[in-house]
Parts: C-alpha cells; structure tokens; sequence
C-alpha cells in the first residue's frame, strides 16, 4: 500500500462508482491514481521508488502464483489449487489495481506460458485463457478514459471493438510512423544513442526519473497545443526510437543481434534442470525476450534482473526452510511434454 498511499487507484475508482454511482467520476479517479503511480514522479511529484515497486509487483506475484499452480498440476491437490486461486486474486488486486490493463494480460501471457511448461496445453483451458484476458480488458476497460462515451455510440458494441483493436494493434505502431517521418522532415533531430541513454538510466532506481521521456516529446511534436493538463504519452514500440537513434543500418544491426541472441538463448530455456523454481523463470525469460522487440534492452533486462532477484531470495528461502532434507523440486517430463512426477 505505500506505492498507492493508501487503496489501490481501481479500488477508489469501484469505491467512488458504489457512492454515488457516476462512471465518468470513477474513470476520473482511475486515471489520476494511474498516473500519479506511473508517471508523476516525471511530472514534478516525488520519487518513491515506483518502477522497482512496479516492476517487482508484476513478477513477484504471479511467480507466486506460477509455483503454486505447478504443484497443483504435479499433485492434483486441492490445497495447491486453493492456495493458486488465493495468489491469483491477490495478483489482480495489486496488478490491476494501478490501473494498467496490459501490465494484467502480461502476467496472465507468462502464466500460460509457465503452466505450458509443465504440461502439454489443451485445448479448453487455452480457449478459458483467451476468453479470461478478454473479460479482464473488457472490465478495464469500460473504467478507462479512452472508451468514455462509447455507450452512447449508435453501437456501442462495435465502436468498442474498433477503438480496442486500434489501441492494441496500432497506437504504438503509428507513433513509430509518426516518429520516423519527424526525422526525416527535420523536425526530430537523429538521437545517435541518446533515448537508449535515457531509458537506460531510468531504469535505474532513483536516477533520471526528472528526463522527459522519448514518448512525451513526441506527443509534444504530434500536439504542441495540448492542455497543460494532458498527461498521456506517444509510446512507441522498440523499432521507433531505434530507428530515431540509429537509423535503418542501426535497425537491421540490432535486430540481427536481437535474432542470433533470441536463437542462443533458446536452448537453454527447453534444456536443464526444471524445479518448481526454475520453470517461473524460464516462463519469464520467453515472455520478456519475447517483448525486447517492443520494449527495448533496457526495460528487459531491468525485468529480468528483478526476477532473478525474485528467483534468488525464494531459492534461499527454500534451501532455509528445507534444511537438512534439501529439496530440488526437479521435474521430468516425457517428449510429449506430459509431466512424469517430481524427483526430490
């Protein structure tokens, strides 16, 4: 509760909703609860380590979660699955709680993942995952500030679906347009490494955190007349603000790198020891070198460092409690990917 001082910004927006039941005014709640946990401390209010709380809530819960499910799929036992279903709640409580619909389908894309690990997916629970992240976006999103008005659309229905599709599909590929074509009508200078600079030292704790991101400038430049008050951000993916620093020889160069690294790295996710501990965070290293193309170097390694953080303080503490009779949690697994049973 300290990153949030005090309920968590979709906890006061349900609770203002309930009071006195004006949407417009919970939406309004939301959105300054979220970005005042996500961007205030660029906009003149006080660090408190928010991107390590962040970042440390979207790994370290549904870690949590990820053992426990691993377990219930190795056992069948309804305590496991109890206790999953506990730590699942609780990661929607503090994930979704900020406000941030994606950071929400990104652990619920790692639990898929990481359970795909264990056991070979069917075909039912894959279709309760995509209609579980459907229901999660949609419930968000009827409290979120870009679908305000829509229920009073000719069909509310279809203008949702269009406006999802856009946000999800092309916002942020628009703005890599956008940012290229500023560069190549003078208007955005080249950055020669700059954005990968700043980026890099925000996501340090502590350090930066008064930089104007790449993203505000840009949304600057697409509207140099916006309210004072608009807050929201011109994100692009990873290939835009590569392409404002480097150009396209620094484009092809890096993501040749990013695709020999990607093949390297590959065996040695489906290869090795496979504890309970060790498949959360071969979950997490496909999901977030599976983002490097949208988010860049920096923002991933900073996840990763935070998970192998995660990964070493539940590694102790197990060896801790485990004691005298050490506990390696190892699983084997047949080519079809069907879990055998745990060697302990």
């Amino acid at each position: 509760m300290y990153l949030y001082q005090g309920w968590p910004p979709l906890i006061d927006g349900l609770l203002a909703l309930g009071n006195n039941g004006e949407l417009q005014a919970a939406i309004g709640v939301i959105a300054a609860g979220r970005e005042e946990v996500t961007k205030g401390h660029y906009l003149g209010e006080a660090y408190r380590g928010q991107g390590v709380i962040l970042e440390l809530l979207q790994d370290g819960w549904p870690f949590l979660v990820a053992i426990a499910s691993t377990r219930f799929l190795l056992t069948r036992s309804k305590r496991w699955l109890a206790c999953a279903l506990v730590l699942f709640t609780l990661t929607l409580f503090f994930i979704a709680g900020s406000g941030q619909r994606w950071q929400v389908l990104a652990a619920l894309v790692f639990l898929v993942i990481t359970l795909s690990l264990v056991a070979r997916p069917r075909p039912m629970w894959v279709a309760a995952s995509v209609v579980t992240m459907l229901l999660v976006y949609l419930g968000m999103s009827a409290l979120n500030p870009n679908y305000a008005g829509i229920e009073n659309t000719d069909d509310p229905l279809e203008s949702f679906a269009t406006t999802a599709a856009s946000r999800i599909v092309l916002a942020n590929g628009l703005h890599d347009v956008e940012a290229m074509n500023f560069v190549e009508d003078g208007s955005l200078e080249w950055g020669f490494g700059t954005i990968h600079l700043q980026k890099a030292l925000s996501s340090i704790p502590g350090v930066g955190k008064s930089d104007v991101p790449f993203a505000a400038r840009l949304s600057l430049l697409l509207d140099p007349y916006r309210p004072a008050t608009d807050t929201s951000y011109a994100s692009e993916t990873y290939f835009g603000w590569l392409y404002v620093d480097f150009g396209l020889p620094g484009v092809l160069v890096v993501f040749c790198l990013v695709g020999g690294l990607l093949a390297q790295v590959q065996g040695w996710v489906f290869a090795g020891s496979k504890g309970i501990l060790d498949i959360p965070v071969r979950g997490f290293v496909i999901f977030y070198l599976g983002e490097l193309a949208l988010d860049g170097p920096a923002t991933t390694a900073a996840a990763l460092v935070v998970v192998t953080g995660l990964y070493l303080v539940l590694r102790a503490g197990t060896e801790l409690l485990a004691g005298p009779h050490r506990w390696s949690g190892g699983v084997t697994r047949s080519p079809a990917g069907k879990t055998l049973g745990v060697r302990g």
